[in-house]
């Protein structure tokens, strides 16, 4: 019997093709489930402890976010509103959360552990040994201890402004890298237009004011995030 050579050469050709197209939209159905995948994003980490959102990888991914623009835009119009209405005393907070934490968050917490407070104290030191400055405050009724840590930069760490505030959603954002991207930017707000504009070499012993957040933590270190700081008895303002 004379065996159909020819035939058998174009099965096999066929059954090539037909392996590598199968592999080919394999590969096309796997990119379209990664890529539409918010949490499959590798987010690197800051000096400041912060998701980092301006590596040229990230910012590629980001964007369409123009996320200093944005932070721009609602900062007078909605995040000092929104932080004016809801914040509380800070004595009164402290209080209620030393004596019974659960309600205390439930009474005056925002989302994640986050607190908005305000208050008053006494600068007692500035501390500058990392570029993550802070500055200690004694509140009423002044015992000269530190009650109380406010950020003064050039770095603000951690994410307690953007978490406290209940008009910013994840969900709104493209991913990860956007939202980490928000973060940095209101922290830098907050480094330029807040702290950065006052005179902290000679704040000891005078009244400072404050507004802003904090998220409390199993350490029970009170670091607060201002959206506004003032200094009293002849600092500036």
């Amino acid at each position: 019997m004379k065996r159909d050579i020819g035939g058998t050469d174009k099965r096999k050709r066929l059954a090539a093709k037909g392996r590598k197209l199968y592999g080919v939209l394999l590969l096309v159905c796997f990119m379209s489930v990664v890529s539409g995948c918010k949490w499959f994003t590798v987010v690197k980490i800051d000096e400041a402890g912060n998701p980092s959102a301006h590596s040229g990888a990230a910012a590629a991914e980001a964007g369409a976010l123009d996320a200093d623009n944005y932070v721009g835009t609602i900062w007078n119009d909605k995040v000092i509103p929104y932080m004016t209405d809801k914040a509380a005393d800070i004595v009164a907070v402290l209080k209620d959360m030393k004596a019974n934490p659960d309600a205390a968050a439930e009474k005056y917490g925002a989302r994640q552990g986050n607190f908005i407070v305000k208050g008053q104290g006494k600068a007692l030191s500035v501390n500058r040994e990392s570029r993550a400055g802070t500055m200690d405050v004694d509140l009423p009724p002044f015992d000269g201890r530190t009650d109380v840590k406010i950020q003064i930069g050039p770095v603000i760490k951690g994410t307690s402004i953007r978490d406290s505030l209940e008009f910013i959603k994840f969900d709104d954002f493209k991913n990860q890298v956007e939202f980490a991207q928000l973060s940095n930017s209101i922290n830098q707000k907050v480094n330029d237009d807040v702290v950065n504009k006052l005179d902290f070499d000679t704040v000891q012993n005078k009244t400072i004011q404050f507004m802003g957040a904090f998220t409390a933590d199993s350490s029970g270190e009170i670091l607060i995030t201002p959206v506004q700081l003032q200094i009293a008895q002849g600092g500036n303002s």
